[in-house]
């Protein structure tokens, strides 16, 4: 397992009465809940799709360190993919903080995060929460661009 800087983004985005309940009655601890395919509206980045057949409901506390693998249905292996972690639910007054390589993030419910799971990261919370983790790729036009690097006025 490697530890290193993982989160990529963070934001906001607050679940409708709609959502929390087919979070609500699709979340366990299995990691294995998948989310139905009719559920709409995950939060994004842009530059990134959602990719629904990685979605799975949670409901749970303490999450132990781990990591995780492309997990869609379109090729054996994507590299170019993000995960992502939205917080549906977490009980008023509980900490609740997402660890990812060196970084942690202290979360509210609505928040959501965009980190690499490749990197050992972790849920320490006290009381149980729900939430959903997906993974999206990037879109079409939304390649990473090759930096340059300067070194004595020449370019690589």
């Amino acid at each position: 397992m490697t530890w290193a800087c993982g989160i990529f983004d963070f934001g906001n985005k607050n679940p409708s009465a709609h959502q929390r309940l087919m979070v609500r009655s699709n979340a366990d601890d299995s990691f294995c809940s998948r989310m139905p395919d009719d559920f709409d509206g995950y939060p994004s980045i842009d530059g990134w799709r959602v990719n629904k057949s990685t979605a799975v409901a949670l409901k749970l506390g303490l999450v132990e360190p781990h990591t995780d693998h492309w997990a869609g249905d379109f090729g054996s292996r994507n590299t170019r993919y993000r995960a992502m972690f939205w917080l549906i639910d977490e009980p008023k007054g509980t900490e609740f903080l997402l660890l990812v390589g060196k970084q942690t993030q202290r979360m509210r419910a609505g928040d959501f995060v965009m980190f690499n799971d490749k990197i050992i990261h972790a849920v320490f919370a006290k009381k149980i929460w729900s939430g959903v983790a997906y993974q999206v790729t990037r879109t079409k036009n939304n390649k990473p661009q090759k930096q340059a690097i300067l070194i004595a006025g020449t370019a690589r």
